[in-house]
């Protein structure tokens, strides 16, 4: 009985449980979309989405018994989650989050590729994660809600370079991702791994900056030309966001911990990019005399900053699953 467990698991989780997991996610869209997408009703299919994605993840790593079999899984489910949230009975502001979605898968493709210890065909072999859904869908999507595709092409590039930025200066520290002993990796002896300190580090560096942006874009408000500047500093915030939640999902300390931290700095990120978006407008093109904000995304800045970290810390689980961590080796000599 014992040699059939693992083509028991196997079936279970690479056939039954995404199954399963797509017909709660069409019973919930059409629910959603009964109820004209309300606020209860579109924070479940927010929930959903966030535990759908860590539940999917970290069940591949612990019961699928190879790298190939996992990416085959994730490839899949994470591509038809992409295809749900842009389908003709979803909401416009859940479409808008979509975009979050390929947020987080960015932030996943930066932690893997550039800390991850494997083989580099193995990292790059999730790069359709994130780079499918962005081109294929971001911007048209953009285009349809009738936004400004320059400003939130500006928003997605920064947020993608300064990750890999703040991605590859853990790299240059030493970090690791990294398949690490059960005593290291609940805190014991073994590598240094990235704590809350590194982490409140980070984030007041990102303040002062934060601080001289803010500065800097009451002072050129209303020119157009400047929008790439608030941009910039949303895909900086973003960014971080990025880093918080790959030290929820790899790093060291107690989860209960590590999940109110995240959830509080993406708040607070959430809340100063509705605060620029309120605070700093912009004129509109020539013929106009009313200013606007950059984006329009309003209020859905805090729901974009936790779900896009949410989502990413729920796919990085995958790594967990399978016993890795976010560690740095001490020098010795």
């Amino acid at each position: 009985m014992a040699s059939r467990n693992p083509s028991i698991r196997l079936v279970l989780a690479s056939v039954v449980l995404p199954a399963l997991v797509v017909a709660a996610d069409e019973a919930l869209l059409a629910f959603a979309y009964q109820h004209r997408w309300s606020v209860p009703t579109t924070l479940a299919v927010l929930g959903w989405f966030v535990a759908q994605t860590g539940l999917l993840c970290y069940v591949a790593g612990k019961w699928l018994p190879n790298w190939g079999w996992r990416l085959v899984v994730l490839f899949w489910s994470m591509l038809l989650i992409n295809l749900l949230l842009r389908g003709p009975s979803v909401g416009s502001d859940i479409k808008l989050l979509a975009l979050a979605f390929s947020s987080g898968q960015i932030g996943a493709l930066a932690a893997w590729v550039i800390l991850g210890a494997s083989a580099w065909w193995r990292r790059l072999a999730i790069l359709p994660f994130a780079v499918v859904p962005v081109f294929l869908f971001g911007e048209a999507q953009v285009e349809e809600m009738g936004w400004d595709v320059d400003a939130w092409r500006s928003v997605m590039l920064v947020q993608v370079v300064a990750t890999c930025v703040l991605v590859a200066a853990l790299h240059v520290s030493g970090y690791r991702i990294e398949l690490v002993q059960f005593g290291a990796a609940e805190g014991g002896p073994g590598p240094v791994q990235f704590s809350v300190r590194h982490l409140l580090i980070a984030t007041m560096a990102v303040a002062i900056v934060m601080t001289i942006v803010q500065a800097l874009l009451r002072t050129s408000q209303s020119q157009s030309g400047r929008q790439w500047l608030q941009a910039s500093a949303d895909g900086v915030v973003l960014a971080v966001v990025s880093l918080a939640a790959m030290w929820a999902a790899l790093g060291a300390g107690r989860w209960w911990i590590k999940a109110m931290v995240f959830i509080l700095l993406a708040l607070a990120a959430g809340s100063s990019l509705y605060w620029l978006e309120k605070s700093v407008l912009y004129r509109a093109p020539v013929l106009f005399k009313w200013e606007q904000p950059l984006t329009q995304a309003g209020w859905w800045w805090l729901a974009w900053a936790l779900l896009a970290g949410s989502l990413l810390a729920g796919m990085l689980l995958v790594l967990r699953a399978t016993g890795h961590r976010l560690v740095r080796r001490r020098r010795t000599g």
